[in-house]
């Protein structure tokens, strides 16, 4: 087996173990909160945490802080195919390119949904509040700033996948 293919292969067991890590993060978030005291959700510790809020809370909660972990697991499995292209020879092909575009474009969803989820959370969070004491927060973060580099990358990397595939083209009507 080839370094390349060794790489590649043990990039997507990473790939598969953080796909798992995501879509648990939210169920340990709000059902299992005290299991895991290392990994907290920000908001939820600024808010008094999940003991305060009323079951219809925690529901939103969960599907609100499952958005952005739904588009991170939808770009990872756009990574995966892209892999299985690479692992497959296949670094010039149009489905390479069109995977390693949605890959990108999935991420640029994800930082999108990553600042609308925290304004959504912080509305759930404070609806039982008193009147006049509904808070409304909109925020963007280093980490969203950090989400948007590799989102860029794919882009650049999609976009030389598509010049390359013209020019061996070009080049085969040439010979």
């Amino acid at each position: 087996m080839s370094t390349i293919s060794r790489n590649l292969t043990a990039l997507t067991y990473i790939i598969y173990t953080l796909a798992l890590i995501i879509a648990v993060s939210p169920i340990v978030f709000f059902w299992f909160p005290e299991s895991i005291t290392f990994m907290e959700h920000d908001l939820l510790r600024e808010y008094g945490g999940i003991s305060k809020l009323e079951m219809w809370q925690k529901l939103l909660g969960f599907f609100v802080t499952s958005l952005p972990a739904a588009l991170l697991l939808l770009a990872l499995r756009y990574l995966l195919k892209l892999l299985n292209a690479l692992k497959a020879e296949l670094w010039f092909e149009e489905n390479s390119e069109r995977m390693c575009r949605r890959f990108g474009q999935a991420l640029l969803w994800y930082v999108g949904a990553e600042i609308l989820h925290r304004t959504l959370l912080v509305l759930v969070l404070t609806a039982t509040y008193p009147p006049g004491q509904h808070e409304l927060h909109l925020s963007f973060s280093n980490n969203d700033l950090m989400a948007l580099v590799p989102a860029i990358f794919a882009m650049i990397f999609a976009h030389i996948v598509s010049l390359g595939r013209a020019q061996r083209e070009e080049l085969k009507q040439i010979i």
